[in-house]
This record gives C-alpha cells, sequence and structure tokens, in this order.
C-alpha cells in the first residue's frame, strides 16, 4: 500500500510539474506571440516612415522641377528680350545710315 501511495504522490507531483511546465510554455508561446505582434507593428511604422519620406523627396522634387522649369522660363524670357532690344537697335542703326546715305545724297543733288 505504501508503494502504491508513494507512486499515487508521485504521480501527482508529476502531474503537477507538468501542468507547470504546460502553464510555463503556454505564458512564453503568449510572450512570443506580443512580441511578433510587436515586431510587425514596428514593421509597418517603418514602412510608413519610409512611404511618407519617398513622397516628401518626390514632392521636394517636383517643386525643384517647377522651380527649375520657372527659371529657365525666366531666362528665356529675358534672352527674348534681349535679342528684340537687339534688334530694335540694329533697325534704329539701319535707319540712321539709311537718314545720312540720303542726307547725303540730297546735299549731292
Amino acid at each position: 500500500e505504501e508503494a502504491i501511495a508513494a507512486a499515487g504522490a508521485a504521480q501527482a507531483i508529476s502531474r503537477e510539474q507538468l501542468r507547470s511546465v504546460e502553464s510555463e510554455l503556454d505564458a512564453a508561446l503568449n510572450e512570443q506571440d506580443e512580441l511578433e505582434k510587436q515586431q510587425q507593428e514596428r514593421e509597418v511604422e517603418f514602412q510608413r516612415a519610409v512611404a511618407a519620406q519617398q513622397a516628401e523627396e518626390a514632392e521636394r522634387k517636383r517643386r525643384l522641377d517647377e522651380e527649375r522649369a520657372a527659371a529657365l522660363s525666366k531666362q528665356k524670357i529675358e534672352e527674348e528680350r534681349r535679342a528684340i532690344e537687339a534688334e530694335r537697335q540694329a533697325r534704329e542703326k539701319i535707319e540712321e545710315e539709311r537718314r545720312a546715305l540720303e542726307a547725303e545724297r540730297l546735299a549731292r543733288e
């Protein structure tokens, strides 16, 4: 009877140890699940941050492209204005020369 009682007590202790190990395993698995969930959340946040940074860079590039285009446009307008001014001055010079030639012709006559 003592051997049976001892075996029963040992079995009870083994069951309690098994429950304790199962409980620790469940706790470890729950902790691992929570850590994986947190890691996934950090990855999503990181991806969002990367996407936001890429969007900011794209917007900055778009603005720079617009500014460059505007600067080129202003430069072209200034070049055209200078060309028109040079043409006007050339026409005035030609007109002055024509008048001088006309005056010389009249003076010879």
